[in-house]
Protein backbone atom coordinates (compact mmCIF):
# COMPACT_ATOMS: atom_id res chain seq x y z
CA UNK A 1 0.00 0.00 0.00
CA UNK A 2 1.61 3.95 -1.00
CA UNK A 3 0.33 5.76 2.18
CA UNK A 4 1.85 8.50 0.42
CA UNK A 5 -0.41 8.29 -2.83
CA UNK A 6 -2.93 6.89 -0.47
CA UNK A 7 -3.19 10.66 1.67
CA UNK A 8 -2.68 12.55 -1.48
CA UNK A 9 -6.04 11.29 -3.03
CA UNK A 10 -7.53 11.89 0.67
CA UNK A 11 -6.33 15.49 0.26
CA UNK A 12 -7.84 16.39 -3.42
CA UNK A 13 -10.34 19.14 -2.56
CA UNK A 14 -13.82 18.52 -3.76
CA UNK A 15 -13.60 21.40 -6.49
CA UNK A 16 -11.57 18.58 -8.29
CA UNK A 17 -13.54 15.81 -7.76
CA UNK A 18 -16.87 14.01 -6.37
CA UNK A 19 -17.06 12.16 -3.27
CA UNK A 20 -17.29 9.34 -5.72
CA UNK A 21 -14.26 10.04 -8.04
CA UNK A 22 -12.40 10.71 -4.42
CA UNK A 23 -13.39 7.30 -2.89
CA UNK A 24 -12.06 5.35 -6.80
CA UNK A 25 -8.88 7.18 -7.12
CA UNK A 26 -7.78 6.11 -2.88
CA UNK A 27 -8.65 2.66 -4.02
CA UNK A 28 -5.92 2.52 -6.78
CA UNK A 29 -3.82 4.12 -4.92
CA UNK A 30 -4.48 2.06 -1.84
CA UNK A 31 -3.77 -0.56 -4.61
CA UNK A 32 -0.78 1.04 -6.58
CA UNK A 33 3.13 0.74 -5.43
CA UNK A 34 4.97 3.94 -4.37
CA UNK A 35 5.62 5.28 -8.01
CA UNK A 36 2.15 4.71 -8.56
CA UNK A 37 2.27 1.89 -11.14
CA UNK A 38 2.01 -2.21 -10.90
CA UNK A 39 -1.42 -1.51 -10.40
CA UNK A 40 -4.21 -3.85 -11.96
CA UNK A 41 -8.06 -3.66 -11.69
CA UNK A 42 -10.93 -4.66 -13.47
CA UNK A 43 -14.02 -2.56 -13.11
CA UNK A 44 -16.16 -5.48 -10.97
CA UNK A 45 -13.16 -5.18 -8.84
CA UNK A 46 -13.54 -1.62 -8.13
CA UNK A 47 -16.82 -1.84 -7.96
CA UNK A 48 -16.85 -4.54 -5.45
CA UNK A 49 -14.19 -2.92 -3.40
CA UNK A 50 -15.71 0.15 -3.10
CA UNK A 51 -19.26 -1.18 -2.47
CA UNK A 52 -20.49 1.02 -5.54
CA UNK A 53 -22.50 -0.39 -8.83
CA UNK A 54 -20.63 -1.86 -11.66
CA UNK A 55 -21.83 1.89 -14.17
CA UNK A 56 -20.71 4.40 -11.47
CA UNK A 57 -17.60 2.61 -10.83
CA UNK A 58 -16.82 2.72 -14.43
CA UNK A 59 -18.12 6.06 -14.89
CA UNK A 60 -15.77 7.11 -11.77
CA UNK A 61 -12.47 5.99 -13.67
CA UNK A 62 -13.46 7.81 -16.91
CA UNK A 63 -13.72 10.77 -15.22
CA UNK A 64 -11.09 10.24 -13.27
CA UNK A 65 -8.60 9.33 -16.69
CA UNK A 66 -10.15 12.67 -18.46
CA UNK A 67 -9.10 14.87 -15.58
CA UNK A 68 -5.79 13.23 -15.57
CA UNK A 69 -5.54 11.90 -12.25
CA UNK A 70 -5.22 8.19 -13.89
CA UNK A 71 -3.80 6.74 -17.26
CA UNK A 72 -4.27 3.17 -18.92
CA UNK A 73 -1.34 1.64 -20.44
CA UNK A 74 -3.27 -1.27 -21.40
CA UNK A 75 -5.58 -4.35 -21.00
CA UNK A 76 -5.81 -7.89 -20.22
CA UNK A 77 -7.94 -10.65 -20.41
CA UNK A 78 -10.61 -11.00 -18.40
CA UNK A 79 -11.29 -6.94 -18.71
CA UNK A 80 -8.47 -6.66 -16.57
CA UNK A 81 -7.32 -2.88 -16.99
CA UNK A 82 -2.79 -1.68 -16.16
CA UNK A 83 -3.49 1.59 -14.44
CA UNK A 84 -1.10 4.01 -13.23
CA UNK A 85 -1.63 6.90 -11.62
CA UNK A 86 -0.34 10.43 -12.37
CA UNK A 87 1.44 11.85 -9.08
CA UNK A 88 1.98 14.55 -10.69
CA UNK A 89 -1.44 15.80 -10.31
CA UNK A 90 -1.67 14.89 -6.68
CA UNK A 91 -0.15 17.94 -5.47
CA UNK A 92 -2.03 18.03 -2.32
CA UNK A 93 -1.03 16.98 1.22
CA UNK A 94 -2.84 15.97 4.20
CA UNK A 95 -2.14 17.94 6.78
CA UNK A 96 -1.33 16.51 9.81
CA UNK A 97 -1.24 18.07 13.81
CA UNK A 98 2.32 18.16 14.53
CA UNK A 99 3.31 16.94 17.77
CA UNK A 100 1.79 14.04 20.58
CA UNK A 101 -2.23 13.61 20.29
CA UNK A 102 -3.64 15.43 23.18
CA UNK A 103 -4.81 13.55 26.44
CA UNK A 104 -8.06 13.51 26.97
CA UNK A 105 -9.89 16.63 28.52
CA UNK A 106 -6.72 18.38 27.75
CA UNK A 107 -6.97 21.34 25.83
CA UNK A 108 -3.93 23.42 26.53
CA UNK A 109 -3.01 26.63 24.22
CA UNK A 110 0.23 25.36 23.19
CA UNK A 111 -1.88 22.40 21.39
CA UNK A 112 -4.28 25.01 19.89
CA UNK A 113 -1.43 27.09 18.65
CA UNK A 114 0.19 25.13 15.77
CA UNK A 115 -3.74 23.90 14.83
CA UNK A 116 -4.14 27.64 14.28
CA UNK A 117 -1.14 28.43 12.32
CA UNK A 118 -2.45 25.07 9.89
CA UNK A 119 -5.89 26.09 9.71
CA UNK A 120 -4.11 29.93 8.49
CA UNK A 121 -1.89 28.70 6.06
CA UNK A 122 -4.86 26.31 4.30
CA UNK A 123 -7.10 29.66 4.23
CA UNK A 124 -4.00 31.61 2.48
CA UNK A 125 -3.15 28.89 -0.16
CA UNK A 126 -7.13 28.83 -1.39
CA UNK A 127 -7.04 32.09 -1.99
CA UNK A 128 -3.79 32.89 -3.91
CA UNK A 129 -4.07 32.07 -7.70
CA UNK A 130 -1.92 29.23 -8.62
CA UNK A 131 0.88 29.77 -10.83
CA UNK A 132 -0.07 26.65 -13.03
CA UNK A 133 -3.01 24.25 -13.67
CA UNK A 134 -4.49 22.54 -10.50
CA UNK A 135 -4.10 19.04 -12.36
CA UNK A 136 -1.60 18.75 -15.06
CA UNK A 137 -2.29 17.12 -18.30
CA UNK A 138 -0.35 14.05 -19.59
CA UNK A 139 2.49 15.03 -21.69
CA UNK A 140 2.51 13.56 -24.97
CA UNK A 141 5.70 11.53 -24.10
CA UNK A 142 3.68 9.36 -21.96
CA UNK A 143 2.54 5.87 -23.48
CA UNK A 144 -0.15 6.64 -25.65
CA UNK A 145 -1.75 9.22 -23.13
CA UNK A 146 -2.70 11.77 -26.16
CA UNK A 147 -4.49 8.40 -27.61
CA UNK A 148 -6.56 7.23 -25.23
CA UNK A 149 -10.06 7.25 -25.72
CA UNK A 150 -12.49 6.14 -22.93
CA UNK A 151 -14.85 4.45 -24.73
CA UNK A 152 -12.99 2.83 -27.22
CA UNK A 153 -11.06 1.48 -24.46
CA UNK A 154 -14.07 0.42 -22.77
CA UNK A 155 -15.42 -1.49 -26.05
CA UNK A 156 -12.30 -2.88 -26.52
CA UNK A 157 -12.13 -4.74 -22.89
CA UNK A 158 -15.46 -6.16 -23.13
CA UNK A 159 -14.69 -7.37 -26.34
CA UNK A 160 -11.78 -9.52 -24.56
CA UNK A 161 -14.46 -10.12 -21.47
CA UNK A 162 -16.89 -11.60 -24.53
CA UNK A 163 -14.42 -13.69 -26.38
CA UNK A 164 -13.08 -15.34 -23.00
CA UNK A 165 -16.51 -16.40 -22.13
CA UNK A 166 -16.99 -17.74 -25.75
CA UNK A 167 -13.76 -19.45 -26.18
CA UNK A 168 -13.41 -21.04 -22.69
CA UNK A 169 -10.98 -18.60 -21.23
CA UNK A 170 -8.74 -18.00 -24.14
CA UNK A 171 -7.07 -14.54 -24.02
CA UNK A 172 -8.37 -11.72 -27.25
CA UNK A 173 -5.20 -10.56 -28.44
CA UNK A 174 -5.83 -7.04 -28.84
CA UNK A 175 -3.40 -4.23 -31.06
CA UNK A 176 -4.58 -1.00 -29.43
CA UNK A 177 -3.45 1.03 -32.37
CA UNK A 178 -5.53 -1.24 -35.40
CA UNK A 179 -8.39 -2.12 -33.41
CA UNK A 180 -8.88 0.83 -31.90
CA UNK A 181 -9.70 2.07 -35.55
CA UNK A 182 -11.79 -0.50 -36.20
CA UNK A 183 -13.81 0.08 -33.06
CA UNK A 184 -14.01 4.20 -34.11
CA UNK A 185 -15.13 2.96 -37.13
CA UNK A 186 -18.22 0.91 -35.64
CA UNK A 187 -19.01 3.30 -33.56
CA UNK A 188 -20.00 5.15 -36.18
CA UNK A 189 -23.21 2.83 -36.73
CA UNK A 190 -23.50 1.34 -33.51
CA UNK A 191 -23.35 1.54 -29.82
CA UNK A 192 -21.04 0.03 -27.50
CA UNK A 193 -23.64 -2.77 -26.17
CA UNK A 194 -24.57 -3.50 -29.46
CA UNK A 195 -20.82 -3.71 -31.31
CA UNK A 196 -20.14 -5.91 -27.87
CA UNK A 197 -23.68 -8.01 -29.24
CA UNK A 198 -22.58 -8.67 -32.57
CA UNK A 199 -19.06 -9.74 -31.42
CA UNK A 200 -20.72 -12.35 -29.35
CA UNK A 201 -23.09 -13.42 -32.33
CA UNK A 202 -20.05 -13.82 -34.75
CA UNK A 203 -18.44 -16.36 -32.32
CA UNK A 204 -21.80 -18.30 -32.32
CA UNK A 205 -22.21 -17.95 -36.17
CA UNK A 206 -22.53 -22.26 -37.22
CA UNK A 207 -19.93 -22.88 -39.49
CA UNK A 208 -21.35 -22.97 -43.08
CA UNK A 209 -22.98 -19.27 -43.07
CA UNK A 210 -20.25 -17.49 -44.54
CA UNK A 211 -16.86 -19.08 -45.81
CA UNK A 212 -14.94 -16.21 -45.43
CA UNK A 213 -16.09 -16.18 -41.65
CA UNK A 214 -15.11 -19.75 -41.38
CA UNK A 215 -11.68 -19.53 -42.43
CA UNK A 216 -10.86 -16.68 -40.33
CA UNK A 217 -10.09 -16.06 -36.19
CA UNK A 218 -13.74 -14.60 -35.79
CA UNK A 219 -11.46 -11.68 -34.11
CA UNK A 220 -12.21 -7.24 -34.09
CA UNK A 221 -11.31 -7.25 -37.96
CA UNK A 222 -14.08 -9.68 -38.83
CA UNK A 223 -16.33 -8.16 -37.35
CA UNK A 224 -15.71 -4.87 -38.75
CA UNK A 225 -15.94 -6.48 -42.07
CA UNK A 226 -19.08 -8.07 -41.22
CA UNK A 227 -20.85 -6.27 -39.07
CA UNK A 228 -23.93 -5.30 -40.79
CA UNK A 229 -24.15 -8.78 -42.41
CA UNK A 230 -24.41 -10.18 -38.52
CA UNK A 231 -26.33 -6.88 -37.46
CA UNK A 232 -29.00 -8.03 -40.14
CA UNK A 233 -29.47 -11.83 -39.20
CA UNK A 234 -29.87 -10.73 -35.80
CA UNK A 235 -32.73 -8.37 -36.30
CA UNK A 236 -34.46 -11.51 -38.80
CA UNK A 237 -34.03 -13.72 -35.68
CA UNK A 238 -35.99 -11.11 -33.59
CA UNK A 239 -38.49 -10.23 -35.85
CA UNK A 240 -39.08 -14.00 -36.42
CA UNK A 241 -39.03 -14.64 -32.54
CA UNK A 242 -41.41 -11.63 -32.29
CA UNK A 243 -43.85 -13.29 -35.00
CA UNK A 244 -43.87 -16.61 -33.16
CA UNK A 245 -44.66 -15.33 -30.04
CA UNK A 246 -47.51 -13.28 -31.36
CA UNK A 247 -48.54 -16.90 -33.55
CA UNK A 248 -49.08 -18.17 -29.84
CA UNK A 249 -52.12 -15.36 -28.83
CA UNK A 250 -55.58 -15.54 -28.71
CA UNK A 251 -57.04 -14.82 -32.02
CA UNK A 252 -60.51 -14.11 -33.54
CA UNK A 253 -61.96 -15.79 -36.24
CA UNK A 254 -61.32 -12.96 -38.49
CA UNK A 255 -57.40 -13.43 -37.81
CA UNK A 256 -57.69 -10.39 -35.49
CA UNK A 257 -56.31 -10.24 -31.47
CA UNK A 258 -58.87 -11.35 -29.04
CA UNK A 259 -59.78 -9.29 -25.69
CA UNK A 260 -60.43 -11.00 -22.50
CA UNK A 261 -63.80 -10.09 -20.97
CA UNK A 262 -64.35 -10.48 -17.23
CA UNK A 263 -67.12 -13.86 -18.12
CA UNK A 264 -64.29 -15.18 -19.40
CA UNK A 265 -65.67 -14.88 -23.22
CA UNK A 266 -63.27 -13.04 -25.76
CA UNK A 267 -64.09 -9.73 -27.75
CA UNK A 268 -62.54 -8.86 -31.01
CA UNK A 269 -60.23 -5.77 -30.92
CA UNK A 270 -62.40 -4.74 -34.49
CA UNK A 271 -65.41 -5.28 -33.27
CA UNK A 272 -66.81 -8.35 -34.43
CA UNK A 273 -70.64 -8.12 -33.29
CA UNK A 274 -70.70 -11.56 -31.17
CA UNK A 275 -68.53 -12.48 -28.22
CA UNK A 276 -66.82 -15.71 -29.25
CA UNK A 277 -64.59 -18.36 -28.07
CA UNK A 278 -60.64 -17.70 -28.94
CA UNK A 279 -59.30 -19.87 -32.03
CA UNK A 280 -55.74 -20.96 -31.21
CA UNK A 281 -52.67 -22.01 -33.09
CA UNK A 282 -52.96 -25.18 -33.86
CA UNK A 283 -50.39 -27.31 -31.88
Amino acid sequence: MANDLLDRAWAVPASEVDGTEKLVLANLCDRANKAGDNLFMSVTAVAKETALHRLTAQRALTKLESKGFIKRIGVRSRGVIHYAINIAALRWERRRPDGPVAQSNTCSAALQAPVAQSNSDLLRSATQTPSKPLVEPFSPGDAGASEREPLVDDVLANLAIAYSKCHNGATLAINRKRHGSNVRHLLKSFDGDRIVLLFRELQKLPSGIDSWIDGSDRGIEVLTRKASFIDARVRQRDALRHASALDNVARCGCGSLLEALHDGTHRCVRGCPQPIEPRRKAS
